[in-house]
């Protein structure tokens, strides 16, 4: 029988996916339990179910809102009992993730599921979504990570490469032991994405998503490119690449569209970490970075740098033909 956990700092009442009958499920209460040491024992995966599919040119993003197990001693770790405190969705975090991505998912496991199903004023967005996610976990603290793993390798055989996490910079949704260092690619934006401020309302954010799609579409889809350059041929001179000069042009579109939406703006820089291929590792094995300062007029005037660097990549991954982003990490600037 699986012990009750205590959970504090939810405004929401928690409410359980009921498994398969054969699965545990958690009650909650007011008491506290010990929770077995995960050390030396294995997360099995059960059943999953994953919501629909994207379309071909389409891309997708795991989010959660902010969620943190911890021992009553503050460890994030061990045989202690567990304190599960649950939060908002972050919401510069949601305005950038609805410009970037077509579609959402904030899984759910067979253990807890937390809140509402998607932010409060998106419920009649079609592209918030929830794939859910059945295993047997002895140790509590390790559930979020695991259901995050597996459900972005999962959604990502099914659709290679079209799926990633999207977090703000205090979120660890990718636990440090499912990542391996030094296999992956790390692009770095500072100060490169005018998005729409928390006060904008989801409607305007949605409206101004749909008048600039072919510039999101475009700025996605060179990122990517650049991303596959730079695994081609290395670090040095990229920014002298035809690869490099299409990526600032579809910045600088973007730019030009964003300036015209008369609503508050706050200039964002994003994290993207690339998994790599084996035959990518080879060309930048040892490669010290570079950084390069855009140059389209747009870019410029606001001070938009891009770096590029070796970073981690997934242990759990799914072996692609290109570099796949699989994780974004959004970091809220100065208003415009």
């Amino acid at each position: 029988m699986m012990p009750r956990v205590f959970r504090s700092g939810n405004k929401h009442r928690a409410g359980l996916y009921s498994g398969a009958s054969n699965l545990p499920a958690l009650s909650f209460g007011r008491d506290v339990t010990k929770i077995p040491n995960a050390d030396t024992q294995i997360l099995n995966v059960h059943n999953f179910e994953l919501a629909p599919s994207l379309a071909e040119t389409e891309r997708g993003a795991i989010m959660l809102p902010d969620i943190s197990v911890k021992s009553r001693d503050g460890q994030l770790l061990g045989d202690q009992a567990l304190e599960i405190n649950v939060g908002e969705f972050d919401p510069h975090l949601v305005r950038a993730a609805l410009l970037l991505f077509d579609r959402i998912d904030y899984p759910m496991n067979n253990y807890f599921q937390f809140g509402r199903d998607c932010p409060p004023g998106l419920e009649g967005w079609s592209g918030f979504q929830r794939s859910r996610l059945d295993l047997t976990a002895p140790c509590l603290s390790e559930v979020i990570p695991t259901m995050v793993d597996e459900v972005l390798r999962l959604l990502n055989i099914r659709e290679e490469g079209m799926w990633s996490v999207a977090r703000g910079p205090t979120q660890e949704l990718i636990s440090a032991d499912k990542l391996a260092p030094l296999s992956g690619l790390k692009m770095r934006l500072e100060n490169a994405l005018p998005l729409p401020a928390p006060e904008v309302a989801y409607d305007d954010v949605l409206s101004f998503k749909a008048h600039c799609r072919d510039e999101l579409t475009a700025l996605r889809h060179y990122i990517d490119g650049l991303a596959l350059e730079v695994s081609q041929s290395g670090f040095s001179n990229y920014h002298q690449t035809v690869a490099f000069e299409k990526f600032d042009k579809a910045l600088g579109d973007y730019y030009k569209v964003a300036r015209k939406k008369n609503f508050l703006k706050r200039l964002t820089s994003l994290d993207i970490s690339f998994d790599l291929t084996d035959a990518s590792k080879v060309v930048i094995a040892g490669a010290v970075g570079a950084t390069a300062i855009l140059p389209s007029l747009e870019s410029a005037a606001i001070g938009a740098a891009l770096s590029l660097g070796i970073g981690v990549g997934l242990k759990n991954k799914v072996d692609g033909t290109v570099p796949s982003p699989f994780d974004y990490v959004f970091r809220a600037g100065k208003e415009m």
